[in-house]
């Protein structure tokens, strides 16, 4: 009778050491899908985003304002050449602007922002 009781509690333990094992995997994959969460909601990505958006305001801000009669003087058919802004003041240009030539739809606006 000794020897069945030493067999059922090696097979207690094995079948715990597993689940273990398991609820360690499934803990370390959940902590792992929330950092790249975390990281994409708060990260680089939304960096870039808000300095795009920066970007875009800056354009519609120019064609409200058409500083120095650039758009005025050339026409609706005008197309100015892309641009860049230094969002953050380091120096470096955060933002490439694209403004584009007038369509029945009204001028393209694209604005890609850096994410460093």
């Amino acid at each position: 009778m000794i020897k069945s009781n030493k067999g059922a509690i090696l097979t207690v333990v094995i079948m715990v050491i597993v689940l273990l094992t398991l609820l360690a995997g499934y803990t370390l994959n959940f902590a792992y899908n929330q950092k790249r969460l975390t990281d994409r909601s708060s990260g680089a990505h939304l960096k870039a985003y808000y300095r795009a958006q920066a970007g875009v305001v800056d354009a519609q801000w120019r064609l409200r304002t058409d500083p120095g009669g650039v758009f005025a003087a050339n026409g609706p058919a005008y197309n100015p050449p892309a641009y860049s802004l230094d969002i953050d003041g380091d120096g470096v240009n955060d933002v490439t602007v694209d403004i584009g030539a007038t369509t029945a739809q009204g001028r393209l606006i694209e604005s890609t922002g850096k994410d460093t």
